[in-house]
């Protein structure tokens, strides 16, 4: 998608959920690396078209918004809250958009995270068909996969 600037958006339609009430999105976010800065880690996480995409589906169903990140259980959550709340104010994602940190692995903290009729994840260019089939039974939801073109930017 990068390599012929073109963004992607897969849509993995839960068959029974569908879109739910169309009242709450999960936007899952790569964590950041401590010191790294914001515009660097936007450019290298495939996270600038998922982020619009999440705030003008927001903004439609003029439904909740939780930014969520999964991390290890040796970094620090509070310091990746932190840097949640910068990524939200910098992007000018509305301040009642809550942001979640959960310690694990992906998968064993899907049922940890709170229920949505959206959830949102920004893929990298290794993840197979598969994986986000898993992930649309896993989160009992319909997904939207997205990887950007190059061209997004979130903080513009």
């Amino acid at each position: 998608a990068k390599r012929l600037r073109i963004g992607t958006i897969l849509l993995g339609y839960h068959p029974s959920a569908g879109f739910g009430r169309q009242k709450v999105i999960n936007l899952w976010l790569s964590p950041r690396p401590a010191g790294q800065s914001l515009r660097t880690y936007l450019d290298q996480t495939n996270q600038n078209l998922a982020i619009l995409s999440a705030l003008r589906v927001a903004r439609a169903w003029q439904a909740e918004l939780n930014l969520i990140t999964v991390i290890g259980p040796h970094t620090d959550a509070s310091l990746t809250k932190r840097g949640l709340e910068e990524l939200r104010d910098l992007c000018r994602i509305p301040e009642r958009a809550q942001a979640h940190v959960l310690v694990g692995e992906l998968r064993s903290v899907l049922g940890g995270a709170v229920q949505a009729d959206l959830e949102i994840f920004g893929l990298s260019h290794d993840h197979p068909l598969e994986f986000m089939g898993t992930l649309v039974r896993d989160t009992r939801a319909t997904c939207m996969f997205v990887v950007d073109s190059g061209d997004e930017d979130a903080l513009a």
